[in-house]
C-alpha cells in the first residue's frame, strides 16, 4: 500500500505565493478604484490600459521592500525583547530575596545582553 505523503513548501514558494497576492491585489484594487471613476474622467481609460504593467511595477517594488521590512521588524523585535530582558535582570537585582552569587550570574548575564548589541552589527 502507498502512502501519500504530505508536500512541505519551500521557503521560496512561501515567498512567490505572497509576491502575487501582493501585485494581484495591488492590480486589482487599481482596477477597481479605475471602474469606479466617473466615465468623463480623463484617466479612467489610462488606468484601466495600465493595470497590468502597474500590477507589476507593485509586485517589483515588494520584492525589494519586503526583505527590508522584514528585517526592521525583526530589528525591532529584538530590540524590544532585549529591553525587556534587561529591566527584568535590573528588577531581579534589586530583590533582596536573591543571593549574591545570582545577583553576580544576573549581572553577568546583563553585560552578555548589553554587548550582544555589538555581535550583531
Amino acid at each position: 500500500m502507498v502512502k501519500a505523503t504530505p508536500q512541505t513548501s519551500s521557503k521560496k514558494t512561501i515567498s512567490n505565493n505572497v509576491d502575487n497576492i501582493a501585485g494581484a491585489g495591488g492590480g486589482m484594487v487599481l482596477l477597481s478604484l479605475a471602474q469606479n471613476l466617473p466615465d468623463s474622467n480623463v484617466f479612467k481609460s489610462w488606468l484601466i490600459i495600465l493595470a497590468p504593467v502597474l500590477t507589476l511595477a507593485i509586485k517589483s517594488l515588494w520584492n525589494i521592500c519586503s526583505p527590508e521590512i522584514s528585517f526592521i521588524i525583526k530589528k525591532f523585535k529584538t530590540r524590544k525583547a532585549r529591553i525587556n530582558l534587561l529591566t527584568r535582570i535590573d528588577t531581579l537585582l534589586k530583590d533582596p530575596d536573591i543571593s549574591e552569587e545570582k545577583k553576580k550570574m544576573l549581572r553577568d548575564k546583563s553585560e552578555q545582553v548589553r554587548l550582544s548589541v555589538i555581535d550583531e552589527l
